[in-house]
């Protein structure tokens, strides 16, 4: 599975500007590069807090799928926020896969910024053996 290329195939991904790092057996590293839209106000002081939680989903789902190469769509995220992510942040998650069942996964996740201060940690519990997606939206 190309995770890279299944990133860049997401217009989403693409808009709020999603980057494919690295990826190990059970690991994968997503970031996200900081524009003005992903403000959390007009004063732009920090990144809205949805979009780091966009960013653990994303992860969490790939780290997933790179364990065990099939779709897996996000059942139940839980986010907590450390600290809020600055204007300008460059920031990085990091998924894990801690359980992989017959059905259900489990990934945590902890995003840093660009000095590797902890933003937020999460944990995703994940279908791994979904019907494909085209099947799940009917």
């Amino acid at each position: 599975m190309n995770l890279k290329q299944l990133l860049d195939s997401s217009p989403f991904h693409r808009l709020i500007g999603l980057k494919f790092i690295d990826s190990a057996d059970d690991v994968v590293k997503i970031g996200l590069s900081y524009k003005p839209q992903l403000d959390g106000s007009d004063s732009g002081v920090n990144i809205h807090g949805g979009v780091i939680a966009t960013l653990a989903d994303v992860s969490a789902c790939f780290a997933m799928m790179n364990k065990t190469g099939g779709d897996a769509p996000n059942i139940n995220l839980e986010v907590h926020y450390t600290r809020m992510a600055a204007a300008g942040d460059e920031l990085v998650a990091t998924a894990k896969t801690v359980k992989v069942g017959r059905t259900l996964g489990i990934c945590d996740v902890e995003i840093h910024n660009q000095n590797g201060k902890l933003i937020a940690v999460g944990r995703s519990t994940l279908a791994n053996a979904a019907p494909a997606r085209e099947k799940l939206t009917k």
